[in-house]
């Protein structure tokens, strides 16, 4: 029998709290000032311990073994005992003995055959032959159960899963290259930002948050009315897009009742890469950037010549006696 998995046997993972994710943070290493595609590594990683409170799987460990779509050397996996993973790749001549390509990804421990679809729910686990697969220090064992003739090889389920492998390579390198964020405090451009590099450090930008608080309070108070004793919004900052999970954006937890002009002026604040910059903007998720932001009376005059500097800059029509909806610039 052949067999064809019902869905992809290898999946971006962005997920914080899986293992691959801890170990990318320490594999990216240093801060790089150049952008890169790849991050070299001086040894393929040993393998992790096995999955854990399982009986190992009774057919032999494979080592799946691809092919670079781009520069015809080796794909290798390294999976964690909870199945988070990531490809490395063989590195040139001369260079570094293998690449990281710097995306989290997952791979199921169980799958279906496509065939699944023709077969009702309830009869679907008794008729409808599955792969499973299980992590361990010498590989990914496997089983293929509903598989009479046992005609499911190993190298089947090596050929299945390198063609996932490079696939994946191939979305992966036709991404933006990554820029580190120690490094550049603004995306450079045609680059993101490193996915799992260390992030700045809040505290480090103590004036720069007393300038969005500023900019933020001079922008708001025309449009807070009656509901400025009760203003108070929080925060936090957002996990950087990817080519995976679309445009992020700064998000709030508010405790006030907000009219919409004030809410969508919010909104459009924090988006607006000159009112928060993206050293601050991205981090990680749900971290805090403001804790308690309330509207403030006694702001000096400095700060506040300052704020209206910058809101001129990005609003249309900006004046603090202007009580009418602004228009963020283009």
């Amino acid at each position: 029998m052949s067999f064809t998995p019902h869905s992809p046997l290898l999946v971006h993972q962005g997920a914080p709290g899986v293992e691959i994710a801890a170990w990318l943070v320490k594999a990216q290493g240093e801060p790089f000032v150049e952008l890169r595609q790849t991050h070299p590594q001086e040894a393929f990683p040993e393998a992790g311990p096995a999955s854990l409170g399982q009986s190992p799987l009774p057919n032999d460990p494979i080592d799946p073994v691809a092919t670079c779509p781009e520069t015809g050397r080796m794909l290798r996996l390294h999976v964690m005992r909870d199945h988070s993973c990531a490809l490395l790749r063989a590195g040139p001549s001369g260079g570094p003995s293998w690449e990281l390509l710097p995306i989290g990804l997952s791979m199921p421990s169980e799958i279906y055959d496509a065939a699944l679809r023709t077969v009702p729910f309830d009869e679907r686990h008794s008729r409808i032959a599955r792969l499973r697969l299980q992590a361990s220090c010498d590989g990914l064992r496997w089983l293929v159960i509903n598989d009479p003739g046992h005609t499911v090889s190993a190298r089947d389920i090596a050929d299945l899963i390198a063609r996932a492998m490079e696939s994946m390579a191939a979305r992966i390198l036709a991404a933006p290259p990554v820029a580190d964020p120690r490094v550049h405090s603004n995306i450079p451009g045609g680059a993101r930002f490193a996915p799992y590099s260390a992030w700045p450090d809040v505290s480090d930008f103590t004036e720069e948050i007393w300038h969005i608080r500023a900019v933020l309070d001079t922008a708001l108070s025309p449009l807070a009315g009656p509901d400025r004793e009760s203003f108070q919004i929080r925060v936090n900052r957002i996990t950087p897009p990817t080519p995976w999970n679309g445009k992020g954006r700064s998000s709030h937890i508010s405790n006030a009742r907000m009219s919409q002009e004030c809410r969508g002026m919010l909104n459009r604040l924090l988006d607006h890469p000159q009112i928060i910059p993206d050293a601050l903007r991205y981090g990680p998720a749900d971290s805090v950037l403001i804790p308690d932001f309330r509207l403030d009376e006694n702001m000096s005059n400095h700060r506040r010549l300052m704020a209206m500097q910058i809101l001129s800059g990005v609003i249309s029509g900006f004046s603090t006696r202007n009580t009418a909806p602004y228009t963020i610039a283009a």
